[in-house]
């Protein structure tokens, strides 16, 4: 009868790594002309990127004899989206020109969203304006990035024409 002599231990991975398994798996042969099959089977999970892997490894020889083991892999999307190119925050005076940018996100493994969401709040001298942008894959995996800019209404007034006293 054919035996499995090395055989991957069942293991979650990232979905990153799902597309390089390529597990050693080795035999010993029973009878002559001993062949290894696989089969496998995909069981969804909670969302495109999370899903197990069932690869059954079947042994089989001329004898008649046949022997299968399953290698079980649990495939799980846990990291979020990154955001990149996000303006910087800045304190600035009335004029001044804000920093700007169009943020873009990316994912490891799956679709996301990228929403924003901005919010001024006029103070008594000056105004303050919040972005948020954040990034969600198909997994529900959040990151979020922000932009805060404060613009000072008090700047300092530099007349450019003063005119002449009157006496009335």
């Amino acid at each position: 009868t054919p035996e499995f002599t090395n055989f991957p231990q069942d293991a979650t991975i990232s979905c990153e790594d799902a597309s390089t398994l390529n597990p050693v798996v080795e035999y010993s042969a029973g009878c002559a002309n001993t062949i290894l099959t696989q089969s496998e089977e995909i069981i969804s999970g909670s969302c495109p990127a999370n899903y197990t892997l069932v690869r059954t490894y079947t042994l089989t020889d001329d004898c008649g004899n046949s022997v299968s083991r399953a290698w079980t892999v649990q495939i799980a999307d846990t990291q979020a989206p990154s955001i990149t190119g996000v303006p910087s925050s800045a304190s600035l005076n009335c004029g001044d020109e804000v920093p700007s940018g169009t943020p873009t996100a990316s994912d490891n493994c799956s679709d996301f969203t990228l929403t924003s969401n901005t919010v001024v709040t006029e103070l008594e001298c000056g105004s303050t304006t919040t972005t948020i942008w954040t990034a969600t894959d198909a997994c529900g995996n959040v990151s979020t990035a922000q932009q805060l800019v404060s613009i000072d209404f008090n700047e300092n007034l530099l007349f450019t024409y003063i005119p002449a006293s009157v006496t009335i």
